[in-house]
């Protein structure tokens, strides 16, 4: 294993048990509403499964010998990738901690709830889903090949998108005009454009 590929494998599993650290500090509580729609299961199946094979192929090298590859052997690729990887991690931690005790793995509103609308929350609606975004894109890039890139974002892409459906929904329901006014005026994900 080179070098940059070292730095890799260490920054996916330090995201792994920053991801599980956050997962057991906000313990999801019993969805009696079904408010969450098993999105919570989902986000975790449609980001492990992906980037437990992915990595598996390409720290075995079987992936080596796969068609799609970027630029085979760069280690500038792979730093950009690392680069995602913590950046996007970063943005993810910060949107957490925005939300202080707001902020839970299912989707429910906590007892004196308010609608976060400062900071990150100003530019666009979902930061923590961007930031898990980010690092899967960069996860794709350090992996130096496009079909790899592709899986490791579009399946969680789709996952989120559904969980952001439900999201949004129940967020409508609890701030209503408030919360309208707040979505015709950010973005879903990227700013000024989704």
């Amino acid at each position: 294993m080179n070098f940059p590929g070292g730095i890799t494998l260490a920054l996916a599993v330090a995201w792994l048990f920053i991801e599980i650290a956050i997962s057991i500090q906000k313990r999801p509580t019993k969805d009696a509403s079904g408010t969450d729609r098993r999105s919570l299961q989902v986000m975790w199946l449609s980001i492990s499964i992906p980037i437990t094979v992915i990595t598996s192929l390409k720290y075995s090298g079987i992936l080596a010998r796969c068609p799609g590859a970027l630029l085979l052997g760069s280690p500038y690729l792979v730093c950009l990738g690392c680069l995602g990887i913590v950046g996007g991690m970063a943005l993810r931690l910060a949107a957490i901690r925005a939300l202080g005790r707001r902020f839970t793995v299912q989707v429910s509103i906590v007892e004196g709830h308010r609608l976060m609308q400062e900071g990150l929350y100003r530019w666009v609606r979902h930061p923590s889903y961007l930031g898990s975004l980010i690092s899967l894109t960069g996860l794709g890039l350090a992996m130096e090949n496009w079909i790899c890139m592709i899986v490791l974002v579009a399946v969680p892409a789709m996952a989120t998108s559904y969980r952001i459906s439900i999201e949004e929904t129940v967020l409508r329901r609890e701030f209503g005009p408030e919360y309208e006014a707040y979505a015709k005026k950010t973005k879903r994900l990227l700013p000024w454009i989704y």
